[in-house]
């Protein structure tokens, strides 16, 4: 069996206006959240990386200086995630129109590792649906993985919206995988001192 080739896009546009610097940009061992994200991305040897900045761009471009990625500037990241999530879809798909699905992933939750990436990527191989969630207290979220059937809707997400909306549209063809970390993300100096300190975030 041939196996699905998958792209993956990383969101990376957000100000981080509640931290009051590039939350992308944060130290968590000897890597920044970003190059995490990316780095463990890139050991799933996905087909295309497409990274999504927008108010820390020149910063970003310089800080994945050598990785592998694609890297686009949304200049209307402020509109929201929508934007991003629209803009990422159709350069991904101009690099590669015969991708089988692709993973959304966010640059802040500092848990996410290659195997949960594997873990989605062959969840998606076993059910055949649509949408494949990280599933994380009780709800679904990031990462998640979209099948290209999706590829429409997820380029005509309102600019201001994210595509949890598509959870609900699509209940009948959704499957997840356990992140029982994916609640972590980085938002405040608060957040970070804690992660830091090994203590659960809030």
């Amino acid at each position: 069996m041939t196996p699905p080739k998958i792209g993956i896009i990383i969101l990376a546009a957000g100000s981080s206006s509640r931290l009051g610097e590039a939350k992308q940009l944060l130290q968590i061992g000897e890597r920044n959240l970003i190059q995490h994200v990316v780095g463990e991305a890139n050991k799933t040897n996905p087909y295309r990386i497409v990274v999504v900045t927008g108010a820390y761009h020149l910063e970003i471009k310089e800080s994945l200086n050598g990785f592998m990625v694609q890297i686009v500037h949304n200049k209307y990241w402020q509109k929201g995630m929508g934007s991003s999530i629209r803009l990422g879809i159709a350069a991904i798909t101009n690099l590669d129109q015969t991708l089988d699905a692709v993973l959304l992933s966010v640059s802040d939750q500092p848990y996410i590792t290659a195997g949960l990436f594997k873990n989605l990527i062959q969840k998606f191989i076993k059910t055949k649906k649509g949408i494949v969630a990280s599933r994380y207290q009780e709800t679904f979220g990031t990462p998640t993985l979209f099948s290209k059937s999706l590829f429409p809707e997820l380029s005509g997400l309102p600019v201001s919206t994210g595509a949890k909306k598509l959870f609900a549209s699509h209940a009948n063809d959704l499957e997840s995988v356990d992140f029982p970390l994916g609640y972590i993300d980085i938002d405040t100096i608060d957040d970070y001192t804690a992660y830091l300190k090994g203590c659960p975030l809030s």
